[in-house]
């Protein structure tokens, strides 16, 4: 009787391993335990750690100086009833004009099979072009008001001020 169950409890520990394994291996590749979509990205919560660990959160443009980075992990705001998207992403200072930086910006992407999308900008810019990949990824490039950066984050530079923001958003 005892040679019976043996064999039976080798199978469950062996299925336990594998259960683990699998569950690491998705820990390690998506930064969660639930897996990954069909372009590697989270299918659960996309922490700070995963997005700034992707290629796009770091497309400082070649000419600049980094002022600063920033990002965040996606977050859900129980108030509001939305969820913070994740993201990565700097504010860089360049003598190049903002024709050069959008030029380098849109063949670098173009050349990663990102499309154009239209994208207001925000408060502190002058400009912004933004670009998707998928459904999930989107990365917006913009020229800062440099009067503006100044007054609102206490940002000064001289030149051409531009950032960059890498964001993967929630899955729905």
């Amino acid at each position: 009787m005892a040679s019976r169950k043996r064999p039976v409890g080798l199978a469950v520990l062996v299925v336990v391993v594998l259960g683990v394994a699998a569950l690491g291996v998705n820990y390690l590749r998506c930064g969660n335990l639930s897996g990954c979509d069909a372009n590697g990205l989270p299918l659960g919560p996309v922490s700070y750690q995963f997005v700034s660990s992707r290629s796009s959160a770091h497309l400082d443009y070649p000419k600049a100086r980094k002022l600063t980075t920033r990002g965040t992990s996606e977050s859900r705001d129980p108030l509001e009833g939305v969820t913070n998207s994740a993201s990565a992403g700097a504010v860089l200072v360049t003598a190049d004009t903002p024709t050069q930086v959008y030029a380098w910006y849109r063949e670098r992407l173009l050349a990663e099979k990102w499309t154009p999308y239209p994208v207001a900008p925000l408060s502190t810019q002058l400009t912004a072009q933004g670009y998707k990949h998928g459904t999930r990824e989107f990365f917006v490039v913009a020229i800062d008001d440099p009067k503006q950066l100044s007054d609102v984050r206490g940002i000064t530079a001289g030149g051409t001020v531009l950032e960059y923001t890498y964001t993967i958003a929630a899955r729905h």
